[in-house]
């Protein structure tokens, strides 16, 4: 099965901004992550002929549901459209959720912010399997639409 997917990821959140580490506890969208989310419906509007034709999944975390909302709003599309599904959910960073990058670098000056998905190795986080494990199972779900748009983390 041929599948079209535009993955997008949610605007910048109040913890972005401040250098925290999300994983599954939210923080709103900043001004500036509102904008980006409008940008990217405003831009998906552009490139979809027939915006009713797609089918929009989402993550249910707050910050994806207020990104897709808009994304939704800039496509004309009603809010009840889209399909929350738990399977897009954020990694879980344990022990380090909601912590200060900058903090956890002085706490813990082995990790190395060079190495790829550093923050994999959080304190009773998530594994990259199980991450891994759930993202398959969303891509190999015969019930997704052909012509989906992802918002996710």
């Amino acid at each position: 099965m041929s599948r079209t997917l535009y993955l997008l990821r949610h605007g910048q959140t109040r913890y972005n901004a401040e250098l925290r580490l999300q994983g599954r506890c939210n923080s709103e969208l900043t001004p500036r992550g509102e904008a980006q989310a409008l940008a990217m419906g405003a831009r998906l509007a552009k490139l979809l002929t027939e915006p009713t034709d797609w089918t929009i999944y989402a993550s249910p975390l707050g910050r994806a549901r207020q990104t897709a909302e808009r994304v939704c709003q800039q496509l004309g599309l009603d809010q009840e459209r889209i399909i929350w599904d738990e399977r897009l959910v954020e990694l879980g960073m344990g022990e380090w959720e909601g912590c200060r990058v900058p903090e956890l670098l002085a706490a813990h000056p082995e990790l190395d912010l060079e190495e790829p998905d550093w923050y994999l190795r959080a304190p009773h986080g998530e594994s990259f399997e199980s991450i891994q494990r759930r993202a398959r199972q969303w891509l190999e779900d015969e019930h997704i639409a052909e012509q989906a748009i992802v918002v996710s983390h």
